[in-house]
């Protein structure tokens, strides 16, 4: 019996060693820092539906809950939203901003920035349109739905009076005035609506009122006028078209349409056609803040002083970005135009206002601030990233980078230059030595190093006295990192440099002949951005690959932090990995 139990306890142990020993399961490879990269929106490419004005700032709406704001109508910055369901309609009145959308969607806002999602609107289906009056809002959509709210918050279902979708809806002459289906719809406090014509069976998408006058438009080309909402005279405008929005800009009607229709008229009757150099489909326009405002497909935005003459807007800052930071509570990335584009997550960017429309090339953090320099000696220093001040800078040409040691901030650029400051607020200039352009600079634990033009590159301890260093190389060197035993340098066709003091420089072999325009240090790897979009990597500074970057764009700038790299370029592009 005991040699059975013995041979049973052989053969228990025999199973599990063998199974220890058989598990051939391995550990999934993880893809490193650098190797996935994803492209994150400074703009929107989304379908915008409606445009509101609260009398200092547009909002924009639309497609998967898109939000832009403006305070100009041209330059756009799009907003955290509580939704990824379609918005189709905003008003502002009393306030407050309230959006509108599908699966009965509400949204409101106080200032367009920060949105709230009203727990319970009374509708399921879509919304379309929304208008208000005072603290009355009144929103209608699919199968004649009607919503209400006094204030905003609180929203109750009116009567079905008609089962046709309604599409638009103002206020205008003491009363709510609603179309869609085939139908038009009034209502003098908007709980109570009356039918009031079947509008020859057209579909109506949108309704303005100009104080004397309703304006109707829709399907086909459609265009109906009435002094009282209840009498409505069909205008044949002689055009087969959807019109999609209308407004009264107190002088003349503006409609819009598919395939970037604009029509003009002074009384609702004659109309003209405006052909703005832009084809794809408008869906709404708005006339405020003394300018007309017209959104729609692709995150189009046109505007116009006079209606005749539309210019083309980014839905995003209009920029290319240079360089980018990263601090433990945020992301900031300079550009052109003055541009300051701030992140909480890498994720979603908003522009904040610099007070200066020269470029800017490079940014620092020094733990307690920022400072970013630019064209023509341009030196902005903020605490925050939010409020900028220009600082008096010691020169005029261009500075095109800057690095911050842990004691001083020193920018260099053009022709050499080099200004150095303890504070970021008071600046000297000193002489480099050289007359080569300066591209990048950075602190290497116990020296600074610049690059440039020609091969240039330039060593100091302090940041004041610098020496001249052999590259070993003509080309252009554009950027230069220092990992804690090796310093890096790239630059035009391939160009990669490495050295380990700073003093002798090796060529390394590089995957491709790009020009490389910026470099990193992760910890782990170095990361080099350049032109079409290219990325390489390595591990050591000698030995590099490819990543893919999904994009064709020049890249300029790349930062790493918060375990995250964030890489900038052309056109407003921002890529973040992972």
């Amino acid at each position: 019996m005991k040699r059975l139990q013995l041979c049973l306890v052989v053969l228990l142990v025999s199973i599990v060693l063998s199974s220890c020993g058989d598990d051939n399961t391995t550990e999934p490879i993880l893809p490193e820092i650098g190797d996935n990269w994803t492209l994150r929106p400074t703009g929107t490419s989304n379908y915008l539906f409606d445009v509101a004005w609260s009398g200092t700032r547009y909002v924009a709406v639309g497609e998967d809950g898109v939000i832009l704001t403006s305070l100009d109508g041209v330059t756009w910055t799009m907003q955290p939203s509580p939704t990824t369901t379609d918005l189709y309609g905003v008003t502002w009145s009393a306030d407050l901003f309230v959006a509108v959308g599908d699966k009965g969607t509400v949204l409101t806002s106080s200032d367009g920035l920060s949105w709230s999602e009203v727990e319970d609107s009374g509708a399921s289906e879509w919304l379309y349109g929304v208008a208000s009056f005072g603290n009355r809002y009144v929103a209608v959509g699919k199968d004649g739905m009607v919503v209400t709210s006094l204030g905003g918050t609180i929203w109750d279902t009116t009567e079905q009076v008609t089962a046709s979708n309604m599409y638009g809806v103002t206020w205008g002459d003491n009363q709510f005035v609603a179309v869609g289906g085939g139908v038009v719809l009034r209502s003098v406090g908007g709980t109570y609506w009356d039918t009031l014509t079947t509008a020859l069976g057209l579909y109506l998408y949108d309704i303005a009122w100009s104080g004397t006058k309703y304006v109707a438009v829709g399907q086909d080309g459609s265009i109906l006028v009435s002094l009282n909402a209840i009498t409505w005279d069909v205008v044949v405008s002689g055009m087969r078209i959807h019109f999609f929005g209308v407004t009264w800009s107190g002088s003349e009607f503006i409609a819009v349409g598919e395939n970037g229709l604009i029509v003009t008229s002074p009384n609702g009757i004659t109309w003209t056609l405006i052909r703005p150099d832009y084809d794809d489909h408008l869906r709404s326009v708005l006339w405020a803040g003394g300018q007309y405002v017209a959104a729609g497909f692709d995150g189009t935005i046109l505007t116009s002083d006079d209606g005749e003459t539309w210019l083309l807007q980014s839905s995003g800052p209009v920029a290319s970005l240079y360089d980018v930071v990263i601090t433990d509570s945020m992301h900031v990335a300079v550009g052109d135009g003055g541009a300051v584009m701030v992140s909480p997550d890498a994720e979603l960017w908003t522009l904040q206002p610099s007070g200066t429309s020269n470029p800017l090339k490079g940014i620092a953090y020094s733990g307690t601030g920022f400072v970013a320099v630019g064209a023509e000696g341009t030196i902005i220093s903020s605490p925050d990233a939010s409020t900028w001040t220009i600082q008096t800078s010691p020169i005029p040409r261009q500075l095109e980078a800057i690095t911050w040691s842990g004691l001083r901030y020193i920018a260099v650029g053009v022709e050499g230059a080099i200004v150095v400051s303890s504070d970021g607020l008071t600046w000297d200039s000193v002489a480099s030595g050289v007359s080569q352009v300066l591209y990048d600079i950075s602190w290497a634990d116990s020296q600074f190093v610049a690059v440039g033009d020609s091969g240039a590159i330039i060593t100091s301890s302090d940041g004041t006295i610098w020496t001249a260093r052999t590259s070993g190389t003509d080309e252009r060197l554009m950027g230069i990192v220092a990992s804690e035993t090796r310093l890096v340098a790239v630059g035009d066709t391939g160009t990669v440099l490495t050295s380990e003091d700073g003093l002798t420089w090796t060529k390394a072999e590089s995957p491709t002949v790009s020009d490389y325009e910026a470099v990193v240090w992760t910890g782990e790897r170095f990361i080099a951005v350049g032109e079409y979009g290219t990325i390489i990597t390595s591990s050591n500074g000698t030995s590099w690959v490819t990543a893919t970057s999904g994009i064709a764009m020049r890249l300029s700038g790349i930062a790493f932090g918060k375990n995250r790299l964030v890489a900038v370029g052309a056109s407003n592009t921002i890529l973040t990995s992972p």
